[in-house]
């Protein structure tokens, strides 16, 4: 990585995206991936999520990271619909605002808390990867570096208060917590039948087709069909499985 790449990973300045549905957009990165710059990071997904969305559609990222997707989503829905951004660590949370304004999208909503199946509180392992972040009870991450208690929200709960407008699409990145996602909205699931955008990762095939299993278990008998998007990985080392859920 070179002198200007290693300035854009660390956040100290704002960069245009150059290509993609993403263009033009600027960005915070705040330790996040460089390759945002390029406009080409995890494409089948900046694809699917543009294909999904019109004008006046909500939009929900579960595990917002810095907020690439959900500013991708605000732009498209337009002011008439709205991006809700999800992100446990504060640091992170933060950087999302910071890059809503940036790019003067005032319908960008950050909820700093993790996305989970009880209202409350957990804990929050951290880890040396930026994105990598994910709620204790799982599978302990191999660059853990240090642990945090967080506030937890079900988006059911959300949605029945009022809190939130209800999604037309959610994407979830959460580190392997998605089953605990998934039952905290069933009720959301049946009413508003969203399209859903996950990510699965792992060491091995055998750990992605699991959680991809489990993912398509909680789906059952709610119609979708899931279909899984080109790589965007490939040759990295580190199994990345990337679906999406439509309703029938």
């Amino acid at each position: 990585m070179g002198v200007v790449e290693r300035l854009l990973s660390r956040g100290r300045r704002a960069y245009t995206v150059r290509n993609g549905p993403a263009a033009g957009l600027r960005l915070y990165p705040a330790g996040a991936s460089a390759e945002y710059a390029g406009g080409g990071n995890e494409l089948p997904v900046q694809s699917a999520i543009d294909e999904l969305l019109s004008p006046g559609d909500v939009f929900y990222d579960v595990g917002a990271n810095v907020g690439f997707f959900a500013l991708l989503a605000a732009r498209k829905v337009g002011p008439d619909g709205a991006a809700y951004a999800f992100e446990a660590v504060a640091e992170l949370a933060e950087a999302i605002g910071r890059n809503a304004a940036l790019n003067d999208l005032g319908n960008v909503t950050v909820i700093a808390s993790a996305v989970s199946d009880t209202d409350g509180s957990a804990e929050l392992l951290l880890t040396t990867h930026p994105g990598g972040a994910t709620l204790a009870g799982g599978q302990t991450p191999p660059d853990l570096r240090g642990r945090r208690r967080v506030d937890t929200v079900r988006l059911d709960t959300l949605v029945a208060q009022g809190r939130i407008r209800p999604p037309r699409v959610v994407k979830i990145d959460v580190e392997g917590a998605e089953p605990a996602v998934l039952a905290g909205m069933t009720q959301l699931l049946a009413a508003h039948r969203p399209a859903l955008v996950c990510e699965f990762d792992g060491p091995d095939d055998a750990a992605v087709e699991a959680a991809t299993d489990r993912f398509e278990a909680a789906l059952s008998g709610l119609a979708y069909d899931v279909r899984t998007l080109d790589p965007s990985y490939e040759g990295s080392g580190w199994q990345v499985r990337h679906v999406v859920a439509v309703h029938r």
